[in-house]
């Protein structure tokens, strides 16, 4: 039996009168939702526009990478915020917003142990469930607009996903063991990414930084290795900086920010 579509009419029923949500683009195929939605940016959309695909062609990942996007079994979307031109220290911290709520949108929804791999994939159980892009455009009157794109793991099952990753993803059915209605997901996963938002912008970067630090997949003090580029760091994990930069204790003593790259966890004896 093939899974059921979004209920569209229901969809817009429960975003009604929301920020994020409306309007909502939706259509059963496309290349990329981020294209889509950098597409309506320029074109002049409001923020909270939210667009979504039942699958994706050529989802985007972050560093170059794909999203496996197959048809209904996920959440394939991606969302337009215009935040205040004023406040351009909050932008690299969108996406830590973002995968906050979703974060907490799963744990309420008892997903089991949740946490945020910096800086944006979010996992069940070890295993990556769902992961953000940003794309910034100079799209605002005055500052820049974001696209953010998520792309969610909802009711697949582990031959659903390619033979490489199958290790290290899961989706919500293979984390809880149950079918998810991915109709009633959105409103509530957009309901919290939405207060973590509004937080981000009216109280400060510290306050999302301190809300998001429980959820980190990373203890204090553990030996970290990132790939950034080719090169490769070693150090131990000292929390972020104001900007959302992962602070690496190096073995000489001193502190670096990194502001990008993929984090693991080395295994130590």
């Amino acid at each position: 039996m093939s899974e059921p579509a979004l209920d569209l009419e229901a969809l817009r029923s429960a975003l009604a009168g929301r920020l994020f949500g409306n309007p909502l683009v939706a259509a059963a195929r496309l290349d990329s939702t981020n294209d889509r939605a950098l597409a309506l940016l320029e074109d002049g959309s409001p923020e909270g526009t939210l667009v979504l695909a039942e699958e994706q062609t050529r989802g985007k990942g972050r560093r170059g990478r794909s999203w496996v996007s197959p048809p209904r079994l996920g959440l394939y979307a991606s969302l337009i915020l215009r935040p205040p031109a004023d406040s351009p220290m909050l932008l690299p911290l969108l996406t830590f917003a973002a995968a906050l709520g979703i974060a907490r949108s799963l744990e309420e929804k008892g997903c089991g142990d949740v946490r945020i791999k910096w800086p944006n994939d979010v996992l069940v159980a070890g295993k990556k469930v769902a992961g953000l892009l940003a794309e910034a455009r100079g799209g605002s009157p005055g500052g820049a607009a974001v696209v953010i794109g998520l792309g969610l793991n909802v009711n697949q099952g582990a031959n659903d996903f390619p033979e490489e990753i199958r290790g290290r993803a899961t989706s919500l059915r293979i984390a809880t063991g149950r079918w998810w209605d991915r109709t009633r997901l959105i409103p509530d996963l957009l309901a919290l990414w939405e207060e973590e938002h509004r937080i981000l912008l009216e109280a400060g970067a510290s306050l999302t930084l301190a809300r998001w630090r429980p959820y980190s997949a990373f203890p204090l003090g553990a030996r970290l290795r990132v790939e950034q580029d080719g090169n490769t760091r070693l150090g131990r994990y000292q929390g972020l900086a104001p900007s959302g930069e992962l602070r690496l204790e190096m073995d000489d003593g001193t502190i670096q920010a990194v502001a990008f790259g993929e984090a693991a966890r080395v295994r130590e004896e």
